[in-house]
Formats: structure tokens, sequence, C-alpha cells
């Protein structure tokens, strides 16, 4: 139910018809009556060309503070969008991060794999040392494959000296990859927080338009 209230504007009484309340219409009323006396003893005009002069001038502010609340609006939406780049990006890191996880998994179970070939090579020699000691007819053939094996294990132990400095690699890599994810994440965060201190202030401008938007 809209509400009859009486006000006063620059002496002279208007009755405003409106939803909101009395004391909200009454600063209206003040505003209005402040802007005129402003014009009516700055100049030498009448109350009527005060009354348009002033509404000129509170034209003049809603305009400014729709095209501030427009800057607004474009800047928070160059936020949003910043932050849906981080947030991409962030993703990114994490499959990155995923692969590099699994590649390194991968990379333990091969050197895990050789360690047990190697440890399998070291027994053969074992044993063929055991043959040498018993068949002095074969001590010849079972050098030959001893120092075979020997060859062999030195390959494999270079491949697992290899696979590790890989794994290790692979390892910083991922701990890179971590600390770009963290800075993305705290970069996502302040966009998140500015994103919020904007969305406040375009509400608190939205408010002043409705304003405007009442008294014009």
């Amino acid at each position: 139910m809209a509400n009859h209230v009486a006000v006063t504007i620059c002496g002279a009484e208007y009755t405003f018809v409106a939803d909101e309340s009395a004391a909200y219409m009454h600063k209206i009323g003040a505003y209005v009556g402040e802007k005129m006396e402003e014009i009516l003893s700055a100049s030498k005009v009448g109350r009527t060309d005060a009354a348009v002069l002033t509404a000129a001038n509170i034209a003049d502010e809603l305009f400014k503070a729709q095209a501030a609340a427009e800057q607004l609006r474009r800047q928070l939406k160059s936020y949003v969008d910043e932050a849906s780049k981080n947030k991409s990006q962030s993703a990114d890191l994490r499959r990155e991060i995923v692969r590099s996880q699994n590649e390194a998994s991968k990379l333990q179970s091969r050197v895990n794999e050789l360690k047990k070939q190697s440890a399998g090579f070291q027994e053969e020699a074992a044993r063929a040392q055991e043959q040498v000691s018993g068949l002095e007819s074969d001590l010849d053939r079972a050098r030959e494959e001893a120092a075979k094996a020997q060859d062999e294990l030195q390959t494999l132990q270079s491949e697992i000296a290899r696979l590790q400095q890989e794994a290790e690699q692979a390892q910083k890599e991922r701990a890179s990859l971590q600390d770009a994810l963290v800075r993305a994440q705290t970069a996502v965060e302040k966009s998140r927080g500015e994103t919020e201190d904007l969305k406040h202030k375009v509400i608190r401008l939205q408010q002043r338009l409705d304003t405007r938007n009442l008294k014009k």
C-alpha cells in the first residue's frame, strides 16, 4: 500500500505518494531541497528555474553514477574472466601433476624390477663361482659366464642409476608444478576476494542508482 507523506522543499509543501517509508521520502525531499537552496543562493533565479537546474544537476549525477556503475560492471566481468582463466590453468596444472605422479610411479616400478633382475644376476654369478670351484674342467667357461654376468650387472646398474636420476627429475618437476598450483590457487583466491569487493561496490552503486531513479 502506497504511503502519502507531506514533504517540505524550500518552504513549499509537497505530498509524495510511494511505497517507500516516510523517513526515506523525507530524506529525498531534504536532498532535493538542499540542492535547490544551493542554486538559489548561488544565482539569481526563480524557484521554477532553480527546480529545473536542480533536476538537471541530479540527472547529471545519475548519468555519471550509471557510467561509473557500467565501468565497474566491465571491471567485474574482467575479474570474473581472469578468475575463470586462472581456474582453468589450475586444472591443467593438476592434470600435469597427476601425469607426473603416474610417470614417477612407472619409473619406480621399473627401478624395482631392475633391482630384482640385478639380484637374480648376482645369484647366478654366485652359483657360477661355486661351479668353478667344483669343476676344474669347466673353469674357463665358468669364468667367461661370470664375466658376462658381471657386464650385464654393470649395465643394469647403469640403467638403474639413469632411471633413478629420471625419477629424481620427475620429483623436482612435480614439486615445481605443485608450487605453480599453489601460486595459481592463491591468485584465484585473491581474484575471488577482489570480485566479492567489486560485487559489494556494484550493489551499493545500484542502490544509489535506484535512489536516483526514484528521484527522477
